[in-house]
């Protein structure tokens, strides 16, 4: 090979346009696509789980309805009448709690929009403090009901026709999962920041 030849060879190896550049081009370009598709998915999947949480809190907040009525004194007799004749019993600490619950879900839904971190670490801890624990506590004291029921298939609470302690229990398998789910997904877009911020700095 001549001297020339070895000069061309060099500079073609060393332009941005060369075939190992651009290999190493189009490698950053799928990463960083990928990346931002996994960083969607993650948003959108803790997006679903907020919306879950939401319906599950109106189903509760129907619940404790007629409780609400009486403690903030508003007076609907109709609401009332048919609480009384559907048997819902008066609304124990644990659905309370549970209802405030929708305070860090509003914050983690504020937060992907502009990658909040403040917002969502406030929907993490909100999550398991106000959901998690929870539903856990009262799984663990509605647990005696429950054998009892399987024990007598007798229920000491019937809602609309229905036992009232396995429909608790469905609702806490329910919001157990949406609440694991959610915090999955928002401690990967928490790792996501992270090292987003990282690689800027």
């Amino acid at each position: 090979m001549t001297f020339e030849n070895a000069e061309r060879e060099k500079r073609k190896s060393s332009s941005p346009y060369s075939t190992e550049h651009m290999r190493e081009f189009h490698a950053k370009v799928d990463g960083y696509i990928s990346s931002n598709d996994k960083f969607a998915t993650n948003k959108w999947r803790l997006k679903v789980c907020i919306f879950l949480q939401f319906h599950l809190w109106v189903i509760l907040l129907l619940k404790c309805f007629e409780e609400l009525l009486d403690l903030f004194d508003i007076d609907l007799p109709l609401v009332i009448d048919e609480a009384m004749e559907a048997n819902i019993p008066d609304p124990l600490l644990w659905e309370y709690t549970w209802l405030l619950g929708a305070i860090p879900a509003i914050c983690g839904w504020m937060a992907l929009p502009k990658n909040n971190r403040p917002l969502l670490l406030a929907f993490v801890g909100g999550t398991i403090a106000l959901g998690v624990i929870p539903v856990i506590g009262a799984a663990v004291y509605l647990s005696p009901d429950l054998v009892e029921y399987y024990t007598t298939k007798k229920s000491r609470v019937i809602i609309f026709g229905y036992p009232m302690v396995p429909l608790c229990f469905v609702f806490f398998a329910i919001a157990v999962q949406v609440h694991l789910f959610g915090l999955y997904f928002a401690k990967q877009l928490l790792t996501a920041w992270d090292s987003k911020k990282k690689k800027a700095n």
